[in-house]
């Protein structure tokens, strides 16, 4: 791992993109990504995860209160200590500095009076662009991309870059990496930084399902309820099943869960990456903020609380679950009908990472889920207009697994021919190099009932009998041994 920076390791999913500090300085970040910091410290901010080994992109930083700071790139042997200048002071990293009025990089300073007549002022945005493939970075101010008015610097990365910003306690500025709609138009062909997280969470999230993308599995009381291909048959204890593998970060999604016999508490929509439940406390889907649901066993829609919404299905009955992550709504229909009493049942919905489809049942309910992927069982009612069936979802996530796959079977036979450096380049597009040196556990079944330190290479159970495996380790031929 020498030379590798700390912050391409993630070990939550839902912690990818998101800004944190390289150093011990005071950092401080607000609900609307607003970051500061006290008097003394500079620290050094990055998004947790992410490395771009190819591509343009680009993100936005809105100046809160005028200062100094450096807002650029670096890549993956950048460390940002305290005892460092900043961002641009070193080989690894790349900067533009408006207060005064120069590039950085290298511990070099080079004026840019001429591109920018001003220093940069509260409500100025900071346009940065990164060509990766054309080794080149560009900047600037309030979206000026005309001739005369961008900074460029060559680039010249190691393993990839990233967004990195250092500043001190007079500076406030505003990050957006493309979650919020930018200010001004990016830099013609350069996607948002937002787009390159949204991927690699989906990727992170199929890796980690393996074999089982695609399927369904109980998340909660697996003994509780049968699992017969997309039949689920209850048997106590309130169990929560998910769709493995699939998580929908973007665009318009529709599936299908037709009810075979009707219960007394039946809970079906979706859930984000930081949903927990527990059949025990008798939490599932919709019982937290972090899950949607609908139940027509009684009628209402559940979500942090419950709300009297809808009609009560019968057996018979096919309910339509509809999501649109863009414009941020859920809706539930009944045999096809999005009309009232049925429709849009949730605006604004604040989720971490994406959306998981899944549902909670009691013992009385029996259902079919269809999210398409089975020709000989389509869908019993078109999706809605300009929505796709979650079997789109789930095939796009098998061809980037089979091409990763792929990648990571060549990168090998590489290595054994000698070529050894391949496999840490091939490596690291799919997953954080530091992730490579070591194998990682998966807790199976019983996550709440162990402790598993893949660090440290130990693992507790804590009660009931979980299970334990070990992650992206699959092994097709050959003799093999552990302890």
């Amino acid at each position: 791992q020498r030379g590798i920076a700390r912050h391409l390791t993630v070990h939550q999913t839902a912690l990818v993109g998101r800004l944190l500090p390289l150093s011990d300085d005071t950092v401080m970040l607000s609900s609307d990504s607003i970051v500061s910091t006290s008097a003394g410290s500079r620290p050094n901010v990055v998004p947790r995860g992410v490395i771009m080994t190819s591509g343009a992109w680009y993100y936005e930083v809105t100046v809160v209160a005028p200062g100094r700071a450096a807002i650029g790139w670096a890549d993956a042997k950048y460390e940002g200590s305290s005892r460092a200048n900043g961002v641009g002071s070193d080989a690894h990293s790349w900067a533009v500095d408006g207060h005064d009025r120069v590039l950085l990089h290298g511990g070099e300073r080079t004026a840019i009076e001429a591109q920018w007549r001003e220093r940069w002022s509260e409500g100025d945005v900071v346009c940065c662009a990164a060509n990766v493939d054309e080794k080149r970075l560009e900047f600037a101010l309030n979206g000026e991309w005309g001739s005369g008015r961008v900074c460029t610097l060559p680039l010249e990365p190691v393993g990839g870059v990233l967004p990195a910003l250092s500043f001190e306690c007079g500076f406030q500025g505003r990050v957006n990496f493309g979650a919020d709609l930018f200010r001004f138009q990016p830099r013609t062909g350069h996607r948002s930084v937002h787009r390159w997280v949204c991927h690699r969470l989906e990727e992170i999230y199929a890796t980690t399902a393996g074999e089982q993308l695609g399927l369904l599995q109980a998340v909660s009381a697996r003994s509780g309820i049968e699992l017969d291909g997309m039949k689920l048959t209850p048997i106590d204890n309130f169990p929560s099943v998910v769709l493995s593998g699939v998580l929908l970060t973007s665009g318009r999604w529709y599936y299908e869960m037709e009810v075979l016999k009707a219960g007394r508490a039946t809970q079906i929509g979706w859930l984000d990456l930081e949903f927990i439940p527990s059949s025990y406390r008798g939490w599932g889907v919709g019982d937290d903020k972090h899950s949607w649901a609908f139940d027509g066993d009684r009628a209402c829609l559940w979500s942090h609380g419950r709300i009297k919404w809808g009609v009560k299905w019968k057996t018979g009955d096919v309910l339509g679950c509809a999501a649109d992550l863009d414009a941020h709504t859920l809706s539930f229909s009944v045999n096809g009908s999005f009309q009232e009493p049925m429709g849009v049942a949730f605006n604004n919905v604040a989720y971490v990472g994406g959306l998981i489809p899944g549902f909670t049942f009691n013992a009385a309910f029996q259902g079919i889920a269809n999210f398409g992927t089975d020709p000989d069982a389509p869908l019993r009612y078109a999706p809605p207009e300009g929505y796709l069936p979650i079997a789109d979802a789930v095939e796009a996530r098998k061809r980037t697994l089979r091409a990763s796959r792929q990648s990571l079977r060549d990168s090998v036979e590489s290595a054994v021919s000698g070529r050894v450096e391949n496999v840490l380049t091939m490596s690291q597009q799919m997953v954080p190099l530091s992730d490579m040196m070591r194998l990682r556990f998966f807790v199976s079944s019983g996550v709440r009932h162990v402790r598993a330190d893949s660090d440290a290479g130990t693992v507790l159970a804590v009660s009931h009998y979980p299970s334990v495996t070990v992650d992206r380790c699959a092994l097709t031929t050959g003799r093999w041994y552990y302890e």
